[in-house]
């Protein structure tokens, strides 16, 4: 008579096999940290590249501040005053301000003041831009603003 099914070696087999793959892969999708800090990198240089093009596109100056906490974008107001308070840059995909906060398990670093002026023409207006590095879980990656173009990338 033929019996259908798993056998008892077979069952425990498949068991430690899930076991095994749930020790390696439960910690990476929860934990999170490498995963968040790498995600933070690149939202900061897709948020001071967002400041440039916004500059560029309206012809006034706008701004991309960094610093442990957090990050935020400006543009001037009124246009060609130089005065940045007030007028948050809107984020394009969830509206309300262009801004958000380190995540926790994350830490940034800014050389110099972590601010960034563009102009019309995307340039920033310092001879020294920031270099931002973005650490946590293993993680560890700078990018810098370049002086001449304001293209933002890994140092």
């Amino acid at each position: 008579m033929l019996v259908k099914g798993f056998s008892l070696v077979e069952l425990v087999m498949i068991l430690v096999i899930v076991g095994v793959l749930a020790v390696v892969a439960i910690p990476r999708f929860t934990g999170g940290t490498p995963y968040d800090a790498r995600g933070y990198h690149d939202e900061l240089i897709a948020a001071a590249r967002y400041a440039q093009l916004q500059a560029t596109t309206t012809g006034c100056q706008a701004r991309f501040q960094v610093d442990p906490a957090g990050y935020s974008l400006d543009h001037e107001n009124p246009c060609g005053s130089g005065d940045f308070g007030g007028l948050p840059i809107r984020h394009p995909s969830r509206g309300g301000a262009f801004e958000n906060s380190t995540p926790s398990g994350v830490s940034v670093s800014v050389s110099g003041d972590g601010s960034v002026v563009f102009d019309g023409l995307g340039e920033p207006q310092t001879n020294t831009p920031p270099q931002v590095t973005v650490t946590g879980g293993g993680f560890n990656r700078s990018f810098c603003i370049q002086p001449g173009t304001g293209y933002a990338g890994d140092c």
